[in-house]
C-alpha cells in the first residue's frame, strides 16, 4: 500500500478565519478532558435535498432522480462545539474504475483515513488539491493497487484528480466531526450521534453551492430537517 505523500499535513489558517476551523476557548481544554457524546440519549436528524426547476442534463457532477439531489455532503456547521470525538477507525474506501472516483463525494473526519483501491488497466498519478491542508501527489500502479492518505484540517473541499486522466475528478469533504452524510442517490440522509440541543446544519453541493437550516433534537429522537431545496446556478 502507498501513502499519498505524507498526508495532507496542517497548514496554518488563512488570517482571519480561525472561526473556519472551530478555534475558539473550547480549544484551550485539552481534547482528552473535552466531554463525549452520550449515547443514550443522542438523536438524529432525517431530510431530503432537492432541487427547484428542471431536471438538467445528468452528469457526474450533479445527480438528480425525480428532483431530489445526490451526492450532497450534509454536516454540522454549528452546535457541537466543545465535545471530544475520536476519528473512526475504519476507512473511507474509494474505488478507481475506469478513469472514475467512485464514490465521487466522500465526508471523513479529521484524521481518519482514506483508501483509494485502483482497479484500472492503465496506471494514474493521483493529486489532492488543498487549501487549507498541504497538497499532496502519488502514483498509482495500473491493477489492483492502493493509496492510503489522510487530512489533518477541516476543508470542504478537497478536490482530487489526476494528473494523466483529467476525467478522474472526486471530492473529499473533511469535517472536524463524524455527525455528518453525503445524501442517497435518492436526495435522503441522516446524521445520528447528536446530543440533544439546537444546530445548524450546511449543505454543500460541488457545483450548486451552500445551504443552510437549523434543527433542534430532541434526547433519543429522530428529526425530520426542512428541506433543503437548492436551484440552478
Amino acid at each position: 500500500m502507498l501513502a499519498l505523500g505524507a498526508g495532507c499535513a496542517p497548514a496554518a489558517p488563512p488570517d482571519g478565519e480561525a472561526g473556519a476551523w472551530r478555534d475558539s476557548a473550547a480549544d484551550a481544554v485539552s481534547p482528552l478532558e473535552r466531554p463525549v457524546v452520550d449515547a443514550e440519549t443522542a438523536g438524529s436528524v432525517r431530510g431530503i435535498v432537492v432541487l427547484d426547476g428542471p431536471a438538467p442534463t445528468p452528469d457526474d457532477a450533479l445527480l438528480v432522480s425525480d428532483g431530489r439531489v445526490g451526492g450532497v455532503v450534509v454536516h454540522v456547521a454549528a452546535g457541537l462545539e466543545g465535545l471530544r470525538f475520536d476519528p473512526p477507525a475504519v476507512p473511507a474506501d474509494i474505488v478507481l474504475r475506469e478513469d472514475r472516483l467512485l464514490p465521487r463525494v466522500t465526508a471523513v473526519m479529521t484524521e481518519q483515513s482514506v483508501r483509494v483501491r485502483g482497479e484500472d488497466e492503465l496506471p494514474h498519478h493521483l493529486r489532492a488539491r488543498c487549501e487549507r491542508n498541504a497538497e499532496r501527489d502519488a502514483p498509482l500502479p495500473a491493477g489492483a493497487g492502493e493509496l492510503s492518505f489522510g487530512f489533518r484540517r477541516p476543508e470542504l473541499p478537497v478536490r482530487l484528480g489526476c494528473d494523466l486522466h483529467p476525467s478522474t475528478v472526486g471530492v473529499v469533504a473533511v469535517l472536524a466531526d463524524p455527525c455528518f452524510a453525503v445524501t442517497a442517490a435518492d436526495g435522503s440522509y441522516e446524521i445520528g450521534g447528536l446530543p440533544p440541543g439546537h444546530y445548524t446544519l450546511e449543505a454543500w453541493h460541488e457545483t450548486l453551492g451552500r445551504r443552510t437550516l437549523e434543527v433542534d433534537v430532541r434526547p433519543a429522537e429522530r428529526t425530520d430537517a426542512p428541506v433543503v431545496v437548492f436551484k440552478l446556478p
